[in-house]
């Protein structure tokens, strides 16, 4: 369903089932960070507030295409969300967003490790790939470093089989 929609540019280094060793290339994000509450409420609050960045919250009224996927990652004073800005645009090009708690930022080129799963975005589903994730990367002696980000390709209104979610962790090895 969301072929059409840009995502970071990635190319893959090792293979193995469902989880893959990548190497991003760099990417500009919209992050905005919710200070507290449950990881769905944050992603519905932070998918609002950046939904309305792109669709002209900003200065000049610019709309911009979605772009896939909306990212979550749990910090110490909350939830981050973010979205992937379309990749012909540079920092310096991007609408000045209106919301001041919307923030855009260079991501350098860094190496993930991902784990593709289809289903809902329940705890259930996440705790049990995230598991099977955290348990390959100690299996392989990979070092990670930060929280899971937790990746969405699909809306939720698609049918949860057919749906692309990701839970991912830098490398620092």
């Amino acid at each position: 369903m969301f072929e059409k929609y840009e995502e970071p540019r990635f190319s893959v280094i090792k293979k193995d089932d469902a989880i893959e060793l990548r190497e991003y290339a760099p990417f500009l994000q919209a992050e905005v960070m919710i200070p507290e509450g449950d990881r769905e409420n944050a992603a519905n609050e932070g998918f609002r507030a950046l939904a309305g960045y792109i669709f002209g919250g900003n200065e000049p009224k610019e709309s911009m295409a979605m772009t896939v996927p909306v990212t979550q990652q749990k910090k110490q004073n909350g939830w981050t969300v973010h979205f992937v800005m379309p990749l012909s645009r540079t920092l310096q090009d991007l609408p000045k967003p209106d919301n001041a708690n919307v923030k855009l930022l260079p991501q350098p080129s860094k190496k993930m490790i991902a784990i593709t799963f289809s289903g809902t975005s329940s705890k259930e589903n996440l705790s049990k790939h995230e598991t099977l994730l955290r348990n390959y990367v100690a299996e392989k002696k990979i070092k990670t470093m930060g929280d899971p980000v937790y990746a969405f390709y699909n809306s939720p209104f698609s049918l949860p089989f057919m749906r692309r979610n990701e839970i991912m962790f830098e490398v620092t090895n």
